[in-house]
């Protein structure tokens, strides 16, 4: 995958895409999506690529468990196939069929994991769902968590920058973004003057050291 596709998981826990239609997964990929911690929005088509990349940045894998994860679900015994899409179906319809709606809440998320006959460590498994953004929706995503006043580590200033870069934004909604070092990243990256003076001396520093804090990193 791409630098920016795996900056998107990282940052969001999503997969760009432009598409409204929605795919039907395979059991075998439903059990192995549960399995490593996450499941896919339905209007992500899954492959081997996709698979390893979210595997390897958001899945569970002995200690790794994202805190960011969805409740666990209790035990289903004995499923059929039928069973086993239908709820599939049930799945998609409390997830990406609520947040349409604009009733989800991921206390009612559905999902039995032990229908799968996952092993017994997990059981309990919380999992992370993957969701599908286009281009503006991934714009708003970084807008919200540029002006949210949580500090940003340097990984995420990077992600953050790379997925910019890719997508070609404007720059129209830089001032909306609160976040000192990452307006200065901004800055730089449009071109912008600022006129105030600690934020001409931050895009200064900035341009020189390859730093967006005006205060030296340890």
């Amino acid at each position: 995958m791409s630098t920016k596709e795996i900056a998107l998981l990282r940052l969001f826990n999503a997969v760009q895409t432009e598409s409204q239609s929605e795919f039907v997964f395979h059991v075998n990929d439903i059990f192995r999506m549960i399995k490593n911690g996450y499941i896919l929005d339905p209007r992500i088509i899954p492959n081997q690529s996709l698979f390893s990349a979210i595997e390897d940045v958001v899945g569970i894998g002995g200690e790794k468990l994202n805190s960011s994860f969805h409740k666990s679900w209790g035990k289903v015994a004995n499923a059929s196939l039928f069973q086993l899409i239908a709820e599939q179906i049930l799945h998609y319809i409390t997830t990406y069929g609520f947040e349409n709606l604009g009733v989800y809440d991921e206390r009612f998320v559905y999902i039995p994991a032990e229908k799968l006959k996952l092993p017994e460590e997990y059981d309990n498994i919380p999992l992370v769902f993957i969701k599908a953004l286009n281009a503006e929706e991934i714009l708003n995503e970084i807008v919200s968590l540029g002006s949210s006043g949580v500090a940003l580590s340097k990984q995420t200033l990077s992600d953050l920058m790379t997925v910019v870069k890719e997508n070609n934004y404007q720059q129209g909604w830089v001032s909306e973004i609160q976040n000192r070092e990452f307006r200065t990243l901004l800055m730089e990256h449009y071109n912008i003057v600022p006129s105030e003076p600690n934020a001409w001396l931050r895009l200064v520093i900035t341009k020189l050291t390859r730093e967006s804090l005006v205060i030296k990193n340890n």
